[in-house]
């Protein structure tokens, strides 16, 4: 691979990182952008409760494969953007809102809590 295409390969996995990282710009909300963040995962916790209950292993490989984007994710973003546990990473939230769903029942309501409980620990 030559030196420009090397160049350019890294440059779309950067923005890859990024856009994943700042879940699809979410993550530049002026205001609040880990909520935001997390509000996107929200509507989602009722459909994966359902894949939990019908489907374990199915979530599981999930879970686990989003987790594993997450941190790939958030790491290239912090060296494209410089800085450690940027505040336009929010990745993370959705993350741990979906790990903690795990433990709910099926529910918006589950889901709010599961992110007033990952707030008030943060």
């Amino acid at each position: 691979m030559t030196a420009p295409a090397r160049a350019s390969t890294q440059t779309g996995v950067r923005a890859l990182a990024v856009a994943l990282a700042t879940v699809g710009g979410v993550g530049y909300a002026p205001i609040a952008s880990g909520t935001v963040g997390s509000l996107v995962a929200l509507p989602l916790l009722p459909f994966l409760a359902a894949l939990r209950d019908r489907a374990p292993a199915a979530y599981a490989a999930l879970v686990l494969g989003l987790v594993a984007v997450a941190v790939w994710a958030a790491g290239r973003a912090e060296d494209a953007l410089g800085m450690e546990d940027h505040p336009h990473i929010v990745i993370d939230e959705v993350a741990g809102l979906v790990v903690a769903g795990a433990f709910l029942v099926a529910g918006v309501y589950a889901g709010l809590l599961t992110r007033l409980v990952l707030r008030t620990l943060a």
